[in-house]
């Protein structure tokens, strides 16, 4: 009812003399069916398809005939909101899951395959054969494979070629790892926090000793530690000189194989310097607990002589850092490690990761390595 006026009106009135004349309003029912059906597209959508409810409902197999409708289906829409839908092409390119490689010095790839299909007829390679990298392409296969053992850091690319359809192009890069470095930093493996899960090291009849113990190493609290059996081993594989650290129970005074080379511990700890690049093993000396072990390769000197050519395409913020940092960048971010100034690894996070909490370490000055897809780079930090 109007404040004024004392004039009525409701909304849900259906008087066609109040809004829009000849309107023929439809039943509830109606309009529901009609919702349902005009959604999405004109008349229903793009797709009819009649379930055998006899065969349908009874049965988990792959609807073959559905699958093949949907599989050919190509979309008729033209654009969503003024913007024209991308064109898919008929040609295809299955591009290689290890299209992106870093190997050492002096070292193969892992061959790459690329295969085209759909429309194409053939596909090109531009970039390649280079730097002790070729391809083989073998027509009848319509596959490319790329193999060699680089020289130099390259990329390339392959593009389709086809009468129908638009070209699809994919791309590789080859990266070296010069004699001295290792692709993958320093490693490091805390059997407190990551049990017998490494990507590094790798473990056969290891067994975790059942009761907790008790050592402390460069700030850390360790008590899971793997028995050292006689069964045990544990192998690893380096690009580069290198050294180990072992630390076990404080009170062990016992030896354990580097290489079969036995080691005297000093209060539990275990260094070994000098080891050459190469596959490594570490076996049963005398029994005991290993709590924690470490590869290292690169001294905060050169950590520290390497910050200031850090990629321009990297940023970490803020610096000084209270509790975390934050790590911008457009490339993918493999792995991120804390270093202090006594080249001691403290922290290693694997993954894309934007944001690394160092909250529990004391103020001082820190090394950041981050491996990317494309380098390795160092920067330094100040925890308050």
């Amino acid at each position: 009812k109007a404040l004024q006026g004392n004039g009525t009106y409701n909304n849900f009135d259906t008087d066609n003399t109040l809004y829009v004349n000849a309107l023929v309003p439809d039943a509830p029912a109606t309009a529901k069916d009609k919702t349902t059906q005009y959604s999405g597209r004109v008349s229903g959508g793009d797709i009819n398809w009649t379930f055998n409810n006899a065969v349908d409902d009874t049965s988990d197999a792959v609807n073959t005939g559905l699958m093949a409708l949907l599989q050919n289906y190509t979309s008729s829409l033209v654009s969503v909101q003024g913007e024209t839908a991308a064109p898919v092409s008929s040609q295809t390119l299955m591009i290689a899951s290890n299209n992106d490689q870093t190997v050492a010095s002096g070292s193969a790839i892992a061959p790459m395959v690329f295969t085209w299909g759909g429309t194409a007829t053939d596909a090109t390679v531009t970039g390649l054969p280079a730097s002790g990298i070729s391809f083989v392409k073998n027509t009848t296969a319509k596959t490319i494979t790329i193999s060699g053992t680089p020289t130099a850091d390259l990329d390339f690319t392959i593009t389709t070629v086809g009468s129908a359809g638009t070209p699809v192009s994919g791309t590789g890069s080859i990266s070296i790892t010069p004699t001295g470095t290792n692709p993958q930093g320093n490693e490091i493996h805390n059997f407190t926090t990551s049990n017998l899960t490494s990507s590094f090291y790798t473990f056969t009849s290891a067994n975790m000793n059942s009761t907790d113990g008790s050592a402390t190493y460069n700030g850390l609290t360790l008590t899971k530690r793997l028995k050292i059996e006689s069964a045990t081993g544990i192998t690893y594989t380096t690009s580069a000189p290198s050294s180990l650290t072992l630390v076990f129970d404080p009170s062990f005074g016992g030896t354990i194989k580097v290489d079969n080379v036995s080691y005297t511990a000093s209060s539990g700890i275990v260094n070994v310097s000098n080891i050459p690049a190469g596959s490594h093993s570490i076996t049963k000396g005398s029994v005991a607990n290993l709590f924690y072990i470490k590869t290292e390769y690169v001294s905060a000197t050169i950590l520290a002589t390497q910050e200031n050519k850090a990629s321009q395409k990297l940023t970490i913020y803020p610096n000084p850092v209270e509790d975390s940092f934050s790590i911008s960048t457009k490339d993918t971010v493999e792995w991120v490690q804390i270093i202090n100034n006594g080249s001691e690894v403290l922290k290693t996070i694997r993954g894309n990761i934007k944001n690394v909490d160092i909250r529990e370490l004391n103020s001082g000055i820190y090394f950041v390595q981050i491996k990317t897809n494309k380098e390795i780079i160092n920067q330094k930090i100040i925890k308050k």
